[in-house]
């Protein structure tokens, strides 16, 4: 699903020798969900990030007494280089602090990537 943005303040940056002026966008990010639901914007760009976890399937449906991981939504609004306002972007958030071990989850696993591997790859990579 694609959403227009309603354009604001089209005005164009003022450049000085010395410093740039940005735009000032009077719009109000939401804390949750319910300050939200009303703006046609929120609507659509929390629409499109539960498409995307349709799509990715990352979202499963199960009883209701089961134990889930709680979770909300963050707003941000995205801007582009020059300062205009690109998109309203939303995001789901689990609430991973609500979890005990050993009852929500056994282990964790993170991909992390150390300085001396990714160094190691770069010397390979260049000799190739």
């Amino acid at each position: 699903m694609s959403c227009s943005l309603q354009s604001m303040l089209d005005m164009p940056l003022k450049l000085h020798q010395d410093y740039v002026t940005y735009r000032v966008y009077p719009i109000l990010i939401p804390t949750g969900y319910s300050q939200a639901k009303g703006n046609p914007n929120w609507e659509c760009a929390m629409t499109e990030e539960i498409d995307v976890h349709h799509t990715n399937q990352n979202l499963l449906v199960v009883p209701s007494p089961s134990l889930v991981v709680d979770s909300r939504w963050v707003f941000i609004i995205k801007f582009k280089h020059d300062g205009s306002l690109d998109r309203y972007k939303a995001f789901v958030v689990a609430q991973g602090f609500s979890q005990e071990y050993g009852v929500d989850f056994e282990e964790t696993f993170a991909h992390v990537a150390e300085m001396v591997f990714v160094s190691s790859l770069l010397v390979v990579a260049l000799l190739r």
